[in-house]
């Protein structure tokens, strides 16, 4: 009997999977955070586990949001040793919460995540715990800060409240300067106070925050800065001029490959007169023509009225087309410097060249490696409104593929988008209403000529066949293809929030077109319409909090499709915030569903029949516990300050339809940072995380510990630390719930036909079944930082990883082998000898990282 063909393509395709899951599949490990405090940055770390070559990793980034937006903005994760690592920066992290995830993308082969399924609708949940610790003070300093030089010309005063530390009525707050009043001169809402002062003297100025209580005034906080005029300022710049520079080096030796790097950071902030400058620049010798840029840089000048950016930029001007992507160029803002008019233009590029390459056999093209096109982005902004009561911004761009910058490259784009945004405030911004709509044009290919009659329009956008989105009449009216445009890429979304009585209520909607494309906002969900309501309540003089959310939205929105999808989701927590001694705990819950109206189809093939269910639903939850405690202990006269923290993140995706659409994970982690009252400081550090996905084809559990020491020389100039890392692997990767005879059944084959016979045995003498994970990685760390002067700081890392790797696999005729076993010779019961290659074999696991910094700050 021959073999049929689709027999011959399911072999081939599992022969393929195989291959990858025998090296142990690409996957992120990650301990995910689940709780920070506002006003401090987020760090993540993360690494790559299975038998993979990090060299061939493109990029890795963390992209995050607040709940209440489409868009995802990103960090860059760095690499050092076997880790990747990347900071959040303060600026983001509000009281609104915080999405995120982590995705790694490669030269040949999928994009990996964490979490590992759907992580672009299923993120990690951060919770933000408002202000500072209970027991501080009720406000914290914005602006400016305490003990510091101010120009003269005006000056910011500002802060926002911490009621969780202090319960009291925030428009009960009067803010003083130098003894006089100055509350009506600001805004004063239930969570900020900002007023700018202008002409102030020369000389210190105090400003003190009273809380006019019916039982007498009582001082919430006061602290002072200095301003001085034109003719000391030159006494006062090397104090305004602030920065620091770094140099690092870096040995390394990673899965048998040698590395060394350098890096060099330098950061500088300062003001002379009214010009305030600031700079960054990252030097790497990672650089590489053959990759996108991993150098960095960006300067900055500008006074009140006139601001001016050249480097890197991530700009944020509509986030519906232009939001938090990188571009390297240059961007000018002029405005007053009350922020109620400001023009902003921005002109650079996103992707540089990359050339591709033809082989040729015999003067004959074969094949093509095509290239990246210099790709060119061009944007204005102009925005007016007084920033208390409204602003509403109108912004234009122009991205284009520059089909001249390589030789050999596919399918340059070209795209266009315009649109406004409305921010509204009322009642001292307890009511908050924003909107933004857009429009975009795009084309998926301009390498074809334009369409007839649209020849006037080509510098604006390239229309032609790949127009999106296009009339099914290419014939038809300019005028037809605009109402095109307008019926299935015009795009809106808007939110109402509304500060009442301890609830902070939000309501949006949303709708996304089918047709809406931007090619500076590739993470947008397109093709989406429907709604959000959410509320966030405090209670117990703001100890207590109380959150949900529920939000619905479907696809098909112009209808061109016969099935609907439907997302939703809800989601509930809450927070508590305790008094010394106790424990802060938080709690989310959130369950998303999948869904459409689709039925079974039935396809046939000649002879055959194939079922093929276009209906899906499918469900997931993810639930998040953490807890943090601060407290003294003492025991035999030591005594030590300790910081307990502990999370469990519980999450299943289940699919009612595909069974391997299935995956779970459960993560615990946890860990104990102790002080002593001698120089010593201990961290005890505990992980453990089991996923499973394809049904529990694939079932890892990865188990970390971690200790560090600390111990200060020097009045704690000098830190001296060490201490192992143990991560611990097991579980099984199973290739294929198929074995070599239910193939061809399913193929429709008689798997006792003795034609076949040979052809099974040697599938399963050469096909591993599975491979049953277990190894134990052990990270030797030591290390010292010294403050050698006032300024200057110098640091020394070593990490030793050894590596005890017993992983076996599994084949169809039950004979094992260790993973590690490059060549190995499976006999049958016949004594025929099976000779076979293990993929992944090989690869020299020991590895070796030392480091040296040295840093400079001024």
């Amino acid at each position: 009997m021959r073999i049929t063909a689709r027999y011959l393509s399911l072999l081939v395709f599992f022969m393929f999977v195989q291959a990858v899951v025998a090296q142990g599949p690409a996957r992120v490990y990650h301990d995910p955070v689940t709780q920070v405090r506002i006003g401090r940055p987020l760090i993540l770390e993360a690494r790559l586990e299975g038998n993979l070559d990090q060299y061939r990793v493109l990029e890795v980034r963390v992209y995050y949001r607040t709940p209440q937006n489409e868009s995802y903005v990103y960090e860059e994760m760095l690499l050092t040793g076997d880790r990747w690592t990347a900071e959040i920066p303060a600026a983001d992290i509000t009281t609104d919460g915080l999405e995120y995830y982590i995705e790694y993308t490669f030269e040949s082969q999928p994009a990996v995540t964490s979490p590992p399924q759907s992580a672009d609708t299923n993120p990690y949940i951060v919770n933000v715990a408002g202000g500072q610790t209970v027991g501080e003070s009720p406000v914290i300093i914005l602006s400016p800060e305490p003990n510091t030089i101010q120009r003269s010309s005006e000056v910011l005063i500002a802060m926002s409240f911490n009621r969780s530390a202090m319960k009291f009525d925030p428009t009960k707050v009067i803010v003083r300067l130098d003894g006089k009043n100055i509350t009506s001169k600001g805004n004063l809402s239930a969570e900020v106070f900002t007023a700018v002062v202008d002409n102030l003297e020369q000389g210190r100025h105090r400003v003190d925050v009273v809380l006019n209580d019916p039982k007498g005034p009582k001082l919430l906080d006061t602290w002072f800065f200095t301003v001085y005029s034109k003719a000391v300022e030159q006494k006062y710049l090397d104090k305004n001029l602030h920065g620091q520079v770094s140099v690092s080096g870096r040995t390394q030796h990673y899965s048998g490959v040698e590395q060394n790097i350098m890096r060099e950071t330098a950061t500088m902030r300062g003001n002379l007169g009214n010009v305030d400058f600031s700079g960054y620049v990252r030097l790497t010798s990672e650089e590489q023509s053959t990759l996108q840029p991993q150098h960095r840089f960006q300067a900055q000048v500008g006074t009140s009225w006139l601001n001016l950016r050249v480097g890197d930029i991530n700009p944020r001007y509509n986030p519906l087309f232009l939001w938090g992507r990188r571009v390297r160029g240059t961007e000018i803002r002029v405005g007053t410097p009350s922020k109620s008019f400001s023009v902003i233009g921005l002109y650079g590029r996103t992707v540089r060249p990359q050339e591709g390459r033809e082989i040729l056999s015999g003067g004959t093209p074969v094949d093509t490696t095509f290239g990246k096109y210099r790709r060119m982005v061009g944007a204005a902004r102009f925005v007016f409104g007084p920033p208390a009561s409204y602003q509403i911004g109108f912004t234009a761009m122009k991205v284009v593929d520059d089909k001249t910058s390589i030789d050999y490259g596919e399918n340059p784009k070209d795209n266009v988008a315009t649109g406004f945004d409305i921010e509204v405030f009322a009642d001292r911004r307890r009511i908050t209403l924003t909107g933004e709509a857009a429009l975009s044009l795009y084309n998926r290919n301009t390498n074809v000529d334009v369409l007839d009659d649209t020849e006037d329009f080509k510098d604006i956008i390239w229309i032609n066949p790949h127009f999106v989105p296009l009339p099914g009449d290419t014939s038809t009216a300019i005028t037809d293809i605009l109402g095109s445009v307008i019926d299935k890429a015009l795009t809106y979304k808007g939110a109402l929030r509304l500060r009442y009585f301890a609830n902070d209520i939000q309501v949006g909607y949303k709708l996304i077109n089918s047709g809406y494309n931007s090619l500076m906002l590739p993470t947008l969900k397109r093709d989406q319409k429907g709604y959000f309501v959410s509320d966030r309540i405090r209670l117990f003089r703001s100890r207590f909090y109380l959150n949900g959310k529920y939000e619905t939205y479907e696809d098909n929105v112009n209808g061109i499709g016969d099935i609907t999808t439907t997302n939703s989701s809800y989601q509930g927590g809450l927070s508590m915030y305790t008094r010394p001694g106790l424990p802060d705990l938080s709690l989310t819950y959130r369950h998303h569903e999948h869904s459409n109206d689709a039925s079974d189809t039935t396809y046939i093939f000649g002879a055959d029949t194939t079922f093929i269910q276009r209906s899906q639903d499918d469900a997931s939850n993810y639930i998040t516990f953490n807890f943090f405690q601060t407290m003294p202990i003492e025991v035999m006269d030591f005594a030590t300050f300790n910081e307990f923290n502990g999370s469990v993140i519980v999450s299943d995706l289940t699919n009612e339809v595909d069974t391997l659409g299935t995956a779970d994970q459960l993560t615990f982690s946890g860990s104990l940072k102790s002080r002593y009252d001698y120089p010593f400081e201990t961290l005890l550090r505990f992980s453990n995380s089991n996923q499973t996905a394809l049904n529990s084809m694939t079932d890892l559990t990865y188990t970390t510990f971690t200790f560090r020491g600390d111990y200060f020389f020097f009045n704690r100039d000098l830190d001296v630390y060490f201490g192992p890392r143990f991560t611990f692997g097991s579980g099984v990767n199973r290739i294929s719930p198929y074995s070599p005879e239910q193939l061809l059944s399913l193929a429709g084959a008689d798997p006792t036909d003795p034609a076949l016979q040979p052809d099974i045995q040697l599938q399963r003498h050469t096909t591993p079944k599975e491979q049953a994970v277990d190894f134990t990685k052990v990270d030797w760390i030591a290390g010292a930082e010294y403050k050698v002067k006032a300024n200057h700081y110098v640091s020394a890392y070593v990490s030793m990883t050894t590596y005890s790797d017993k992983s076996k696999n599994v084949y169809w005729n039950g004979a094992e082998f260790p993973s590690d076993q490059e060549e190995i010779e499976n006999i049958s019961d016949d004594g025929t000898v099976y000779s076979t290659t293990q993929a992944g074999a090989g690869i020299e696991r020991n590895d070796l990282l030392a480091m040296f910094t040295y840093s400079y700050k001024f």
